[in-house]
Formats: structure tokens, C-alpha cells, sequence
């Protein structure tokens, strides 16, 4: 499905207005991802990647609170390249294939929101794979998408069925599927034992999660300092 959004600016610039529309609905604001996770614990001057980040709306609200923090928006050339101009100059937007090696070295955070679920689990491992040549000491991969609960009834019925639905919808249009936190925890563990799980947030009214991991490897970030790489712009 992707390979095809790929190949038509049209599609690709409804698919990225379609994950706009994703910040709005009832349990999906984006207020919720703003305070669930802590970003002011980070260094005020980090380095967020939105990888997948489509026309980086997550990015802007983000950068309205945080003044002095940086941020890479990546996604397919095409969706990039029918993204909005008008963001602000500290937003920048370039083309990544997330199978292959992140070339933003030494950020603070590497978000997946809405991208994980898309993907089974051998395609979610070489994802995340991907980012270790990049990582420091310390860095942060932060997942915002649904976490199904362990047993059946600790959700209410509404949210059960949202939840669920869309687990059904990943198995048959990508063989892909949503994941408890024993799920993300087993990912993490598979993908390379120096990831410490750190868990999963959810905050009350919201239907999505925020499951984290901190790199605790060698730092591959930069010239042994993790330095960010600057992105050149059309890149």
C-alpha cells in the first residue's frame, strides 16, 4: 500500500492529510502525546525525529512549546515533498526510507507515531534496527500508538471495540496488528538486548499509548560526542 502512495503525489498528499485528520478525532487529540510524555525532562535544546512523521503536525505543536528544541520530519519523497512550507524554520523535512539505515545521527528521540501497527513483526525489527547506527547513549524511541490491554475487560466496551477493530483492519489490509506492552517489550528485546523497556503511558480519555525504550549501547551517534548530522535541505 505504501510502494503505492509512493508513486502518486496524489495519494501521498491524501494520505498525509488523512493522518492529520488522526490528531483530532475523540481520544486521538494531540494534547494527549504533549502530555503523556515528558518532553520537558529533555535537554531544551534536544533533537526530536518524527520518522513517518508525514506532514510533521506533531512536530509544530511540539515546536509552539518548545522554543529552542530541533526537528527532522521524515517520510516518502513525495510526501514530503507536498508537505506545508509555512512551518516553522526550526522543522525540517526530509526524505527517508524507515528500512534503511537513519541517517539523523545523535538525536535525543526518534518518535513512530501511527507506524509501528502498520508493520508485522520482522518488518517492525528491521525498523527499528535501522535506527542503532544512529543511536547515543541514552537516546529514546518513543512509540505513540495503541496498546491493547493484557486481559479482556480492563477497557471499556467503546474503546474495546475501536481498539480492537483496528487491530482486525491491520491483520487484513498489511498482516501487520496492534500490540500489548508484553508485545512491545518482546519487540524491543528481539530487536537488541542494549534497548532498556521502559514501558508504556496512557493518559485518562485517550485511546493511544506511549511506550518507550532507552538505548543503553555504545554511542554511534556522530564523532564521539553523538553529534547531530545536519540535514541538507531537499535530502
Amino acid at each position: 500500500m505504501f510502494v503505492t502512495f509512493g508513486k502518486s503525489p496524489l495519494r501521498a498528499k491524501r494520505m498525509g492529510g488523512a493522518m492529520t485528520s488522526l490528531t483530532g478525532g475523540v481520544g486521538y487529540e494531540m494534547s494527549y502525546l504533549l502530555t503523556m510524555y515528558p518532553w520537558s525532562s529533555l535537554p531544551a535544546t534536544s533533537t526530536i525525529v518524527d520518522v513517518g512523521g508525514s506532514h510533521g503536525f506533531v512536530c509544530v505543536e511540539l515546536a509552539k512549546q518548545y522554543p529552542e528544541m530541533k526537528f527532522v520530519v521524515q517520510d516518502l519523497p513525495k510526501t514530503v515533498a507536498s508537505a506545508p512550507k509555512d512551518v516553522d524554520a526550526r522543522i525540517q523535512f526530509q526524505a527517508h526510507d524507515f528500512f534503511t539505515e537513519q541517517p539523523v545521527k545523535g538525536a535525543d528521540v526518534y518518535l513512530f507515531r501511527w507506524i509501528l501497527h502498520n508493520h508485522s513483526d520482522k518488518y517492525s525489527i528491521k525498523m527499528l534496527r535501522a535506527l542503532i547506527p544512529a543511536l547515543k547513549k541514552g537516546a529514546r524511541v518513543v512509540i505513540n500508538d495503541h496498546c491493547l490491554r493484557e486481559g479482556y475487560g480492563e477497557e471499556n466496551l467503546w474503546d474495546e471495540k475501536i481498539i480492537r477493530t483496528m487491530d482486525l483492519v491491520m491483520l487484513t489490509l498489511l498482516n501487520a496488528k496492534e500490540r500489548s506492552e508484553g508485545d512491545y517489550k518482546t519487540l524491543f528485546g528481539d530487536v537488541d538486548g542494549r534497548f532498556r523497556f521502559e514501558g508504556v503511558r496512557r493518559g485518562e480519555g485517550c485511546r493511544m499509548s506511549v511506550v518507550e525504550a532507552v538505548w543503553e549501547g555504545e554511542d554511534f551517534g556522530g564523532e564521539g560526542e553523538g553529534k547531530v548530522e545536519e540535514v541538507k535541505e531537499g535530502e
